[in-house]
This record gives C-alpha cells, structure tokens and sequence, in this order.
C-alpha cells in the first residue's frame, strides 16, 4: 500500500470534476490499495480563500469537505510537531499552507499528490 497526501488544488479539481486532473491521478485516487490522506491544512487554506471570495463553490465547504472525508480521503490533522517541523524547512517559497503540507509529508512519510513542481525543492516524493 501506497501512501499520498494530496494537495489543496488537487482536491479542488477532484471535487469539482476537473478535467486538468492526469489519467495517472485518477488511477492513484480510486486505487483501493493506496491510502490517500486529505490533510486539515487545505480545509484551512479553502476556507480562508472562501471567505476572502478568491475561491467559490456551489455549495458550503463543510459539505465538500464532509463529503469526501472520510469516503474518498482519510482526514490527516495538523499534529503540533507538523507545525514546529516548519521552522526547519528551507524558505523555498513563502506559502504557509504547501509548507505545512511538506512538514505533513515528511512526518509521516508521504508522498505528495501535486501538479505544484515546488514541492520537489523540498525533498519529498511528488506524483502529479
């Protein structure tokens, strides 16, 4: 069994039946045998960019969210030691969420579901 920790923008896309998902992803998320995590840190970053009107949905986030988590994603909580793992993360770039996802990634060994090419300047294994 595989492990992957999907990224925000992948999550948008799935929820929204977005066609810029690859065939590889597709595959990755409805193989049974791979456990894909969906962590509280892209709930954070949604609602965020909810309430500042720079993302929409159709309907309440909670909704999506609940929706998809547990049934398509496992729910993967910020953990303390993810946040203080932050601070020993190179400053590749300044996005507070995708570095909380790396520190997540890193933690507990997980291999990130991303079109973000950023993530490899990190050292942690990306598919997408």
């Amino acid at each position: 069994m595989t492990r992957y920790l999907i990224d925000t923008q992948i999550f948008i896309w799935f929820v929204e039946g977005d066609e810029r998902i690859s065939k590889n992803i597709k595959s990755l998320l409805s193989d049974d045998r791979n456990k894909v995590f969906y962590s509280a840190v892209s709930a954070w970053e949604m609602a965020i960019k909810v309430s500042i009107k720079k993302l929409k949905f159709g309907e309440p986030l909670a909704d999506i969210v609940n929706r998809h988590c547990p049934s398509d994603f496992d729910l993967l909580p910020i953990r303390l030691s993810d946040v203080l793992s932050v601070e020993k993360l190179p400053l590749h770039h300044r996005d507070p969420f995708d570095r909380l996802l790396v520190a997540q990634a890193k933690n507990e060994d997980l291999e990130i579901i991303s079109t973000d090419k950023i993530f490899d300047t990190y050292g942690v294994s990306r598919v997408g």
